[in-house]
This record gives structure tokens, sequence and C-alpha cells, in this order.
């Protein structure tokens, strides 16, 4: 009898195993379509952008949209603590745990959304959004309407992105990248047409590049609240003071995570704009949209491991998790040679991309591929790290990471003078805990 209960295990694993694999496969294939929509039309979204307005309006608008980035912390981690929870709720068969998970962070992040839009009415007016983008006090009126636009747009696509993490949680990894690609083509038509019927305006960029993902979003919310989460569909009454409890417990750790890597992120093209200048905002994004295609590309394979490594723990099953592993870093080293090839021809690249409207030096090349190698290597560790809730180890170097990177940015370009050079070494520097710190964790749980 204990025999034939382990051999029903051992089946029942091993089915659970090759339908995980199958729906990561297919999420990578799909993601590979999706994302490859996406990446030509942010390439093309480039130079029509340039070309609409001009490098420095480019250079303010990078800044401004970075600085928004910063209010994406304020969903306090709940978009990935119910990511974990729906998808742990959804593998032991707990629907109606489920359903309480939904409720309390759509209702939770809805307050939190709410509070933020009435402190910036509030503040708004009395921010000159020229001396903070360090743009001439002329553009002063126009960009306190185009920041507003931008950040109640935002914050409605914080609340609206949820729906991103239920799917992913359910390992429909596709359907939710396909809002980026709808979003993308959607903004690209937008802004051809605009170069083709009127004059060159930072407020309507603004408008088409905050608006459109908000409403993509929005009909996400309609369509998947009407079909395939009709039954976890968010309600009042099904919020709970222990569920927000457990959402907020994994959540606040990815909470300060999320702080970290803003910080470093983020407030690149702030620095660059302040230390150097608006041009150079727009020369280092275009070098980092270049070789962010092999991060994007790397990504397809990796996102769909998150929330398939939170079955398979929850599951016990390591084996298929060492061997997703051992597979994807073979297929990094595949990336790498690829990169190096990509350095070799960046100036081919760049001149065909944006032609003579700027120039990307070859070291800031180099070192923002030798970045996103790092990154790429990283993040199959941080995905395993992340979907087993195993991110304590992160949280403690997330508190330390964006102190290293400003004071390395500082010495590099201030002191050391390296310009844009210098943000990107901080940057490798300050992010040691994927490629050097996940792995040994990787190890170390894999082993017991």
């Amino acid at each position: 009898m204990l025999i034939k209960n382990k051999l029903t295990v051992l089946k029942n694993r091993y089915k659970g195993a090759q339908i995980r694999t199958q729906l990561l496969i297919r999420n990578i294939i799909a993601g590979f379509l999706i994302k490859g929509g996406s990446i030509i039309c942010i390439f093309l979204l480039v130079p029509l952008t340039i070309d609409f307005v001009d490098i420095k309006q480019y250079g303010i608008w990078l800044t401004l949209s970075s600085i928004i980035g910063w209010a994406s912390f304020f969903d306090v981690g709940l978009g990935h603590g119910l990511r974990n929870r729906f998808a742990e709720a959804l593998a032991m068969e707990q629907n109606e745990q489920a359903k309480h998970y939904v409720s309390s962070a759509y209702y939770m992040l809805g307050g939190i959304v709410l509070i933020l839009a009435l402190v910036f009415t509030f503040i708004n007016p009395h921010l000159n959004w020229a001396t903070i983008l360090a743009a001439p006090q002329d553009m002063k009126e126009g960009l306190s309407v185009a920041a507003a636009i931008v950040v109640y747009s935002f914050l409605l696509q914080l609340l609206f992105k949820l729906i991103t993490s239920l799917l992913m949680a359910s390992q429909l990894q596709a359907k939710a990248s396909l809002v980026g690609l709808i979003g993308n083509i959607t903004s690209l038509i937008l802004i051809y047409l605009a170069t083709k019927t009127l004059n060159g305006s930072l407020l309507i960029l603004a408008s088409i590049f905050s608006i459109v993902p908000t409403l993509v979003l929005l009909g996400y919310n309609i369509k998947f609240f009407g079909t395939i989460y009709k039954d976890f569909k968010p309600v009042m009454g099904w919020v709970r003071k222990s569920d927000l409890k457990s959402l907020f417990g994994i959540g606040s750790f990815f909470f300060i995570i999320q702080i970290a890597a803003i910080v470093q992120f983020q407030t690149a093209n702030i620095l660059i704009a302040h230390w150097l200048s608006s041009e150079d905002v727009a020369v280092y994004n275009v070098c980092f949209k270049y070789f962010s295609v092999i991060t994007m590309a790397f990504s397809l394979i990796v996102a769909p491991y998150w929330s398939a490594f939170t079955e398979a723990y929850a599951k016990g099953d390591l084996a298929w998790i060492k061997r997703i592993v051992n597979k994807t870093l073979k297929i990094w080293l595949l990336f790498a040679i690829g990169g190096v090839v990509a350095l070799l021809i960046s100036p081919m690249v760049y001149k065909l991309w944006v032609g003579d409207r700027l120039v990307v030096p070859m070291l800031l090349s180099a070192f923002m591929l030798i970045y996103t190698l790092l990154i790429s290597y990283g993040s199959i560790f941080v995905m395993f790290m992340n979907g087993t809730g195993k991110i304590k180890t992160q949280t403690i170097t997330s508190l330390f990471s964006p102190l290293i990177f400003l004071a390395l940015a500082y010495l590099f370009v201030e002191v050391a003078l390296w310009g844009m050079v210098g943000i990107v070494v901080a940057i490798i520097i300050a992010n040691f805990y994927g490629p050097i710190i996940a792995p040994i964790q990787y190890y170390k749980i894999i082993k017991k």
C-alpha cells in the first residue's frame, strides 16, 4: 500500500511537471512573438519621438517619466505579494482564499491611489517642474500640466496593473506581456499621426505615452474579470484584515526591493540631467534601449519562471527546478556571445537607427553590455528566490545598494569625471545581489 501511494505521488508529480513545462514553453514562444513586436515598436518610437519634439525636449520627457516612475513603489509590494499568494492558493486548490487575496489587494491599493491623487492635487500648483527637470523656465506652466497628466495616469496604472499579477500567477505570462505590445503599437500610430498633423509638443507626447497604457490596462481588467477571473472579481465583502497582513508580509519585502530598483534605475536619468545635460539623457537612453534588447529577450525566457517556481516549490518538485535552471544557464551563454556581436556592430546600428541626431560613445556601449549580461545572469536565480518567497537576504542588500549606487555615481561622475560611463559602472557595482549572492542562495536551498 505504501509503495502504491508513493508511485501515485511520483506519477502526479511527473504529470504536474509535464504540464508546467508545457505552459512554460508556450509562454516563452508567445512571449518572443509579443516582445519582439514591442521591441520593434520601441526602436521605431525613438527617432519618431525625437523628430516630433527635439532631442532636448525628449531628454526632458525621459527625466519627467523617470521621476514619476518613483511613484511605482507606492503599491507597497502588493502586486508581487498578490502574485505569490494567488499562485500558492491556486496550486493548493484554495479558490476561496484566492478570492480574499484579490479583493484585499484591489481595495487596499485603490485606497492608496486615491490618497496619493489627493496629495498630488494639493502640492502640484506649488512645484516648479522647470527647475526640477533642469528645463527652461518658460516651460514651467506646460510642464505642470504634463506632470499632472502623467501622475494621474500612472496612479491609475498602478491599480489596474494588478490584473497582470493575476495573469502571471496563473502562468499566463504571454497574456500579461500583450499589454505592453498593444500600448506600444497604439502609441506608435498616434505619434506617427502627430508628426504628420501637429506641431511638436511635450504635452501631446506626455498625453500619448501616459493615457494609452492606462486605457489598455482598464480594458484588460474589464475583459478578464468578465471571463477567466469572473469568480475572483474584487468585492468589498471579501476584504479581510488577515489577508492584508499576509499580502503585506511578503509584499513589504518586495516593497523595499522595488524602492532600491527605482532609486538605481529611475534616478540615473535625473542625475545625468543635473550633472551633465538633457541631451546626455537622450544619448544614455538610446544606448540603454539598444542593449536592453538582450535583457528583454532573456526576460521572455525567465519571466514565466517566477510563478512556475512558486508552484513547483510548493509541491516539492526541486528536480524540475534544477533541470530548468541548468538549461537556462546554457541559453545565457548564447546570449553573452550575441551581446559581444551586438557591441561590435553597435556604431552601425546607431547610425541606421538615429542617424546624426546623437553620438553614442563606444565605451558607454561596452559597459552597458556588461551591465545587461550581469543582470540577465542574476535574473535566473532572482526569479527562483522571488517565486519561493526566500527574499530576506535580497531585501537586506536592497537597503544598501541604492546608497552604494548614489555614492559611487557621485564619485565617478562629479569627481572622476567619467560622465555617463560612471553612472553605468555605479549601477553594475551596486547590483551585486543578482549575479553574486542569489546564485549562492539558490544552490544552498536546492541542496537543502
